[in-house]
């Protein structure tokens, strides 16, 4: 199964393997400490509307029926709970998945310390505590890795049912998020380009002939996916190319870590002597997915969880020195302390100073309920997440809201002040952040007129580095 017969992986000892993929799974647990507690926030709440909303359900639609599926199972309501455990499911899973899907090209020494990174970062415990999906396109990614792997690298040649249920399940990707099949083509491309340099006369036509149907299948997913993509560039266009692309790599570096980001290139550095074809093909997915989705970034905003899929090919990275000859015992206990620790500490802050990193909307939304009277209105900016909590998470309002006024800078960004003049009395839950989206005339009066005319009743803080969630709630009295 091993990419190079002459694999530099020495004989691992039992205990030692053991010891670090058994640390990663009970690490890995963490992913169910207060799973409920945080506040839902925007769009978590949009996935509840969205599964339940009887048209004009996403195209990828998947991961949301998966998320309503779990709620009635555990028949418990649309808790916050209930909504994020099966995200947190799928993100303990991808634990031991990390272990088992590189183990062919890369040794069981690397995988093990990839999926203690993987245990450890913060990055993957927030969206495995979030009710979206982009932890069920992981999982499926990494299943579809491992078979491909395994029927593309076998040692007796090609193995065309591992390498078909890999195929399945790389498709299974992008019907949980799209950015699935970006991943897995790159992965699928890099498996084929070493497979074939090392396959010889009718091994090599079969290889051919295998990676000319995968080319038709992806061909396929492209016709696909293009009206995907027409609609979400049309609704998240990019103004400014470079911008776009900015904020691609700024927000990807900031949750991967520039930690991790600097131990991968340290790896580099380390094992880049070893001429070994496996991290080059580690590092061709990493570069071909990076370089697709800062394409995409050009043209339409592409946020850090589009790249989610990938974290574990850039934990494998960061982890290969540790598989290099004479590299054992005690360097590969100080190389993996110095890709965890830097991780645990963001940990600690995800579940102490950062709030699991969650505005407050359930208290601004309770306090509300508790002090207004009966005839008194309700705005919010955006209104999604009050309307859940006052409304006890109907279906039908994620997005068309009845209980709760929606202040938007697409659509009526002066809402807040008509509904001053109307003679009742009016609270306000605003998020500030959000505000940023407002033309700058716009944002300035509105800021004016909530701190001028309205009086400030209380502010839930949050505060992570370089965002502040912060939500405060006004009250206008006519």
């Amino acid at each position: 199964m091993e990419l190079d017969p002459r694999h530099e992986d020495r004989p691992e000892p039992r205990g030692a393997l053991e010891f670090l993929l058994g640390a990663a799974l009970l690490l890995g647990l963490v992913r169910f400490v207060q799973l409920g507690a945080p506040s839902l926030w925007f769009d978590e709440v949009l996935t509840w509307g969205d599964a339940n909303a009887p048209e004009g359900r996403p195209a990828n639609a998947l991961g949301y029926h998966v998320v309503r599926w779990t709620v009635e199972a555990l028949g418990v309501g649309p808790t916050e709970g209930a909504l994020r455990f099966a995200p947190a499911l799928a993100g303990w899973l991808a634990i031991p998945l990390t272990a088992w899907a590189f183990r062919p090209l890369a040794g069981a020494r690397r995988c093990a310390v990839a999926a203690l990174v993987v245990a450890a970062s913060p990055w993957q415990l927030q969206w495995s505590q979030t009710a979206r999906f982009y932890t069920f396109t992981e999982v499926a990614l990494l299943l579809g890795t491992g078979l491909a792997l395994r029927g593309v690298l076998a040692a007796g040649g090609l193995r065309p049912i591992p390498l078909a249920l890999g195929l399945g399940f790389g498709a299974v990707s992008g019907l949980f998020h799209p950015h699935g099949w970006i991943v897995f083509g790159a992965t699928l491309a890099l498996v084929f380009v070493l497979a074939l340099g090392r396959a010889s006369g009718g091994a090599r036509r079969r290889l051919a002939v295998a990676g000319l149907v995968c080319v038709a299948l992806g061909a396929v997913a492209a016709v696909f996916a293009w009206p995907m993509w027409l609609r979400f560039a049309k609704y998240k266009g990019a103004s400014d190319p470079l911008s776009g692309m900015a904020h691609f790599v700024l927000a990807t570096g900031a949750y991967v870590t520039p930690a991790l980001g600097a131990a991968a290139v340290g790896a580099l550095a380390l094992s880049l002597k070893s001429g070994r074809a496996g991290l080059a093909g580690a590092l061709g997915v990493v570069g071909l997915s990076a370089a697709a989705l800062l394409l995409l970034a050009s043209q339409a905003t592409v946020a850090a969880q589009y790249a989610f899929g990938l974290f574990p090919w850039i934990a494998l990275v960061a982890a290969w020195p540790v598989g290099d000859r004479g590299r054992e015992g005690r360097f590969t206990a100080a190389w993996t302390a110095l890709l965890a620790l830097p991780l645990l500490a963001g940990q600690a802050l995800y579940f102490t100073a950062e709030s699991a990193q969650r505005p407050r909307w359930r208290e601004a939304a309770r306090l509300v309920h508790e002090q207004r009277g009966p005839e008194d209105l309700v705005a919010a900016i955006p209104a999604g997440v009050v309307e859940f909590y006052l409304t006890g998470g109907r279906d039908e309002l994620a997005r068309s809201h009845t209980a709760v006024a929606d202040v938007s800078f697409v659509n009526d960004p002066f809402r807040a002040l008509r509904l001053a003049r109307r003679g009742r009395t009016v609270w306000f839950v605003v998020r500030r952040d959000n505000l940023v989206r407002f033309r700058p005339g716009d944002r300035a009066a509105l800021e004016r007129f909530f701190d001028e005319e309205c009086r400030r009743v209380h502010t839930f803080p949050v505060q992570v580095t370089g965002r502040d969630l912060a939500i405060e709630v006004f009250r206008f009295d006519p």
